[in-house]
């Protein structure tokens, strides 16, 4: 069976296009938003995903522990992906100033004539977070579906990307302890998967800045579950391990709501 539905991550292409080219590194936390957070102050970079580590010292907001090792070409990360990125900074902007007076940042998308669903704008935004989820999967040489990839850089309109915008469980006690703190963090790669044969069903990921966390995650189709099962066993076997893994040592309640899971 020849691959259709999903490409591999090689460390000589884009982990987007697939092409080669000139490939950098992109932000796992984007940069605008932690300068605006944070000025260009000392940072730490930390991770509330299923495989947490220490905090990391990063220089500023270009740092190198503030990127994927995953590399995308020039193209993808300017003209390709450059729109979705401002719409993000316009989202967030709003969706700071609904949690600052107590308002579902849900909403942000209800009665908003920016945000008509399947317009450009809208559409960026989902874009923003193909492009990271993307990226987080490239990160562990996963096979990434062609709709995810191409969706993500603007060459198809069918989004693929399931959105959750809510105020971060984490921060909100930090909060309740210490009062008001720069606080940004990326939640990792969480892998859905089936409780009776073990095969990914889908992957998920969230974004914090602030007191917004945006949880967002793709659930795959039948052909490319059973592509992944065909086409790369090792991944699939590593996914099986991963969710028995996972049934065999569930979340914490407070693990779930750390990962936007709950």
């Amino acid at each position: 069976m020849k691959s259709v539905y999903l490409h591999n991550y090689q460390g000589d292409v884009c982990s987007l296009c697939g092409e080669p080219g000139i490939l950098t590194r992109e932000h796992k936390i984007k940069a605008s938003a932690i300068r605006e957070m944070f000025g260009v102050t000392r940072l730490y970079i930390g991770n509330t995903g299923p495989e947490r580590r220490k905090a990391k010292y990063a220089q500023g907001p270009k740092s190198n522990n503030l990127k994927f090792n995953s590399r995308i070409c020039e193209a993808c990360n300017s003209e390709r992906t450059q729109p979705s990125d401002r719409e993000f900074d316009k989202l967030n902007e709003k969706v700071q100033k609904l949690i600052e007076v107590g308002i579902d940042p849900m909403s942000v998308f209800a009665n908003n004539d920016r945000y008509i669903e399947n317009q450009e704008p809208y559409l960026n935004i989902f874009r923003y977070f193909a492009k990271l989820l993307s990226c987080h999967m490239a990160e562990i040489n996963a096979p990434r579906p062609h709709r995810l990839t191409e969706f993500a850089i603007g060459r198809r309109t069918q989004n693929c990307i399931w959105l959750w915008i809510k105020e971060d469980w984490s921060y909100k006690n930090i909060e309740s302890l210490i009062g008001p703190q720069q606080y940004t963090a990326h939640g990792g790669l969480v892998v859905y998967g089936s409780k009776t044969t073990g095969a990914a069903t889908g992957f998920h990921s969230t974004l914090t800045v602030g007191a917004a966390q945006y949880v967002f995650y793709i659930n795959l189709l039948g052909e490319e579950i059973r592509e992944i099962e065909i086409e790369y066993p090792l991944f699939f076997e590593w996914c099986k391990s991963k969710v028995a893994h996972n049934g065999d040592n569930p979340f914490t309640p407070e693990e779930k709501l750390s990962l936007g899971l709950a």
